[in-house]
């Protein structure tokens, strides 16, 4: 085999690689969803079965009181006051499960598939928000989706979800320390063909001398903490090959960091 095949073989490797490690961070992010979601929807639905079980002992002892004819006015205004504080309880908790439970199918199903959709990005940002709202609510950090609205976009929605995810896990990690207070940004823009997204927050910042590796496999500043050094290297090729766009970083100690991203609104 001649040099030339040689290194054609090794692009050709490297590359099923490259894949493979996508598919088995997206999986592993997917994992991390599930367990995510069923702990924040059992919350609202245990509320929910809690209501309804008062509900239902307070019909009884309503009943058996209309039954003996011992009801006075006073019970049954009583149990309508009861009634409905409970109903809005549990009418609340429901749509709460109901909201996690929709915005998890969505972005679950699309991480999971190829395949391109149409779908406006501003409201798919706020489903992938909504869908790691168990690890953002354990922090102090604010979520601001700016998106213009009504851009819509025919692309992969799975990977947009896998980007936003990373980023954002990446300013809950990285970006703050335990407790602190913060903002992470999402903007864009549009205009007939590109879709311009900046991502920022205001957190610890990159240093100069790291700020070149950030895309290189396996670079990263919390090994000991289990990171695997893959999350921006993933998000770099997402970007530049599957979305064909192009994504920069500005930084610095101290003072956040800003990810610029250009797409086309119509992948050819």
């Amino acid at each position: 085999m001649n040099p030339t095949d040689e290194i054609t073989e090794l692009k050709n490797k490297l590359s099923l690689i490259e894949e493979q490690l996508i598919k088995n961070q997206k999986m592993a992010s997917l994992g991390s969803l599930v367990a995510g979601v069923a702990h924040e929807v059992s919350t609202p639905i245990g509320l929910g079965v809690t209501g309804m079980s008062h509900f239902i002992d307070q019909t009884h002892e309503l009943k058996k009181l209309f039954e003996t004819q011992e009801m006075t006015q006073e019970d049954f205004e009583s149990y309508l006051r009861d009634a409905e504080k409970t109903a809005d309880i549990v009418y609340t908790n429901l749509i709460n499960a109901k909201n996690t439970i929709q915005s998890f199918k969505r972005v679950s199903v699309d991480q999971s598939s190829e395949a391109k959709r149409k779908f406006e990005l501003g409201e798919y940002i706020d489903e992938i928000t909504i869908s790691l709202h168990n690890k953002i609510k354990h922090t102090n950090i604010k979520i601001s989706n700016q998106v213009d609205k009504n851009i819509l976009i025919n692309s992969f929605a799975g990977s947009f979800a896998h980007i936003f995810t990373n980023l954002i896990m990446n300013s809950l990690i990285h970006g703050f320390a335990e407790g602190e207070s913060g903002e992470v940004i999402i903007c864009a823009t549009q205009d007939d063909t590109n879709i311009y997204i900046e991502y920022s927050d205001n957190g610890a910042g990159i240093s100069s001398e790291n700020i070149d590796k950030i895309y290189d496999a396996f670079f990263t500043t919390k090994a000991d903490e289990g990171g695997s050094g893959l999350g921006m290297q993933i998000i770099h090729s997402l970007i530049t090959k599957q979305l064909q766009g192009s994504i920069s970083v500005k930084s610095k100690m101290g003072e956040g960091v800003l990810f610029s991203i250009i797409l086309p609104k119509e992948l050819s």
